[in-house]
């Protein structure tokens, strides 16, 4: 039995991230502006840490995206790309475990792991398409 998933991606890498980088300005200006009447090195340093760790967290969620998964009875196929090129792994079925998993921060972000002989593969976070409910479908699907 076959089972295919394909979800589109909208956005390339590029896009998403230069997206985020525009969001994490945005963010980063705004605490530089409120805090500015008090002390503009405080302003400076707040709104530069917020930036770069808000960045660097936003190209780790935009690095991976699934673009399809092929199933059948003792192999699985996983298409994804990282940070843009497309990358393919295919390999005995029981070589695979994928897991939903919650990261809790200032709000919370689930993600998809996909763990290859032990080793983590990739992390689909919640984008595009992607979303938890596609999550628990894909688990679903792949576990059955």
């Amino acid at each position: 039995m076959n089972i295919i998933i394909k979800v589109n991606e909208k956005t390339n890498f590029k896009k998403r991230a230069n997206k985020f980088l525009m969001i994490n300005l945005f963010i980063a200006l705004a605490i530089f502006i409120f805090i500015v009447f008090s002390s503009w090195e405080a302003a400076l340093i707040l709104a530069s840490y917020t930036f770069i760790t808000q960045y660097i967290r936003s190209l780790r969620f935009n690095k991976y995206f699934i673009t399809y998964i092929e199933k059948n009875d003792e192999q699985l196929k996983i298409i994804y790309h990282k940070k843009g090129e497309e990358k393919e792994i295919t390999g005995n079925i029981l070589d695979f475990i994928v897991k939903k998993k919650r990261v809790f921060s200032r709000n919370r972000s689930t993600y998809l792991a996909v763990y290859y002989s032990g080793n983590l593969l990739l992390r689909q976070y919640e984008t595009g398409d992607w979303k938890e409910k596609t999550f628990d479908d894909m688990i679903k699907k792949i576990n059955t």
